[in-house]
């Protein structure tokens, strides 16, 4: 970016990953407190245990993620005027796509754990190496046909859905993941989700003026959507249990056991 469009647009993918590095910190907690579990599974053979934490990771990570993530996609214009002031030229066109790189690396973060807790990792890191060099590629490309900053966001967009399959594949054939369970109960619950709270989210920036408040209120209303989707129909019922046994101390969160 700085080679080809210079100082200006390369202060703005600054600025994107500084922004994503900041909505996935709760997600990598998460990742983390999932790792040692899927890595001492897999080590005491027992897979079905392993398969068992590594979509509940996918699942947490990635829900972790959107409650940042889909709030600032939705308002990125308002928030970086709000934030830097005068941001820098083409910032509101790359967060959105490394924001959604982000989530679709979230999604299937489950499987490189247990593929690297076997230990059978030449070939996959064979195949990720590629889809990450291609993401310089394809940017090149997309750049040099007068894409601008919109084709480097491509480029990470189609990238990431490549290391998806690449994750999908490796996980299926090494650790036995079905990639139909992973469909049904980790991507298509959450893309659902997802695709709830961008249609309905985005009203307040078709009605309403760009304020502080419009910001407050489109994630207001993205949260009030995204949990309850996500509490119901993406998180199994062990999963409901275990929340609610680390938030409902004392009498707090009985809500959640309704």
């Amino acid at each position: 970016v700085n080679k080809y469009l210079g100082p200006a647009k390369n202060a703005a993918m600054a600025v994107g990953n500084a922004v994503s590095g900041h909505a996935s910190s709760l997600s990598n907690s998460l990742v983390g407190a999932f790792s040692p579990a899927i890595t001492n599974a897999a080590g005491e053979g027992d897979l079905v245990k392993m398969r068992h934490f590594v979509f509940c990771a996918c699942r947490f990570s990635t829900a972790a993620v959107m409650v940042f993530a889909i709030p600032l996609v939705l308002e990125v214009d308002a928030v970086m005027r709000f934030w830097l002031k005068n941001p820098p030229d083409g910032v509101t066109v790359i967060v959105p796509f490394l924001l959604i790189d982000m989530v679709i690396a979230r999604i299937s973060d489950g499987h490189w754990i247990a593929i690297f807790a076997l230990g059978r990792i030449f070939r996959f890191q064979i195949c990720e190496s590629i889809c990450f060099l291609l993401r310089f590629l394809i940017a090149w490309m997309l750049v040099f046909f007068g894409f601008d900053l919109l084709g480097v966001g491509i480029a990470y967009l189609l990238t990431g859905i490549g290391t998806i399959l690449v994750k999908l594949w490796y996980g299926r054939t090494l650790c036995g993941l079905s990639v139909r369970e992973w469909t049904y109960t980790v991507f298509l619950p959450l893309a659902a989700a997802a695709a709830a709270c961008v249609g309905i989210g985005f009203l307040p920036r078709l009605l309403l003026q760009e304020t502080f408040g419009r910001i407050l209120l489109t994630t207001g209303i993205v949260e009030l959507i995204l949990l309850p989707l996500v509490w119901h129909f993406a998180f199994t019922e062990e999963e409901r249990a275990v929340v609610r046994g680390k938030l409902d101390r004392g009498g707090a969160f009985k809500w959640l056991k309704r």
